[in-house]
């Protein structure tokens, strides 16, 4: 077992199943990870991980520090580059940024975030990985617009924002400086999305699924001139003579799928 790489662990596991995975070493890829049946510490341990999955209860409390030290890091991979974390559970919470500072602190070369959780709030920018590439972020109970901190990151190039429950976002100039493909979907409370001039100068691609409150997209986008390929739900608006028209008649290619008559 010590010289096992792949670990896919199954999606439930009997209420009083612990396992120990210290001393999986040179495992690479584990799957279905969560602190109801192992043990937390054990990830430090696991210095060649290169994706981590946790699915299910994820509890930091359940973190000996007087075992290791004051605040060490909780994952001990360097070489981690996917993580993911999927908690349909309501009544587990992972409401802190602070939880979050303390699980991606030594993850600096993470490219791939996911993050499906009841979450009250988006940890510093400072707290994630420059080298963030792709992320996508399903936030239940998240009011605070997450685009401040999420355009800090240079090297985002594909972003996916499910369930954020604001009424608006605001995306600034210089902001999102290398992201390629935006996806909006399910933001039943969004009303308003402001784009300043110069945010966003290499997005390609654009989806909104699901947002029946927003009034309008945003002005900004007719600055966006690399834009090619628009997933288009508000129909009537961006047809030529719609209200929105002048706003998106530079993008070549615009996709009608699931319309709405907003």
């Amino acid at each position: 077992m010590e010289q096992l790489r792949h670990l896919y662990l199954p999606w439930r596991c009997k209420s009083r199943t612990k396992l120990k995975l210290g001393t999986l070493r040179k495992l690479l890829t584990l799957v279905n990870f969560n602190t109801k049946n192992c043990y937390l510490k054990d990830l430090i341990n696991m210095t060649n991980l290169r994706e981590l999955e946790i699915y299910g209860p994820f509890n930091i409390e359940n973190f000996n520090e007087e075992e290791l030290g004051e605040n060490p890091p909780i994952i001990g991979s360097k070489y981690l580059h996917s993580l993911s974390i999927i908690n349909y559970i309501w009544r587990t919470r992972i409401s802190r940024s602070k939880t979050f500072g303390r699980l991606f602190s030594g993850c600096t070369s993470i490219c791939k975030l996911i993050i499906v959780s009841n979450i009250s709030k988006l940890p510093d920018c400072h707290s994630l990985s420059s080298n963030l590439a792709d992320i996508k972020l399903s936030l239940y109970n998240l009011e605070e617009d997450p685009m401040p901190t999420l355009e800090k990151l240079a090297n985002l190039r594909i972003l996916k924002l499910v369930s954020f429950e604001g009424k608006e976002m605001f995306c600034s100039a210089q902001g999102f400086p290398k992201l390629e493909s935006l996806s909006l979907s399910g933001l039943h409370n969004l009303k308003e999305w402001n784009v300043d001039e110069g945010a966003m100068p290499s997005l390609q691609r654009l989806e909104i699924w699901e947002c029946r409150r927003l009034k309008m997209l945003p002005e900004g986008l007719r600055f966006i001139t690399t834009l090619s390929l628009m997933g288009k739900t508000f129909k009537h608006r961006l047809e030529e003579g719609g209200e929105d028209f002048y706003k998106v008649k530079h993008v070549p290619n615009i996709i009608f799928h699931a319309c709405y008559l907003y």
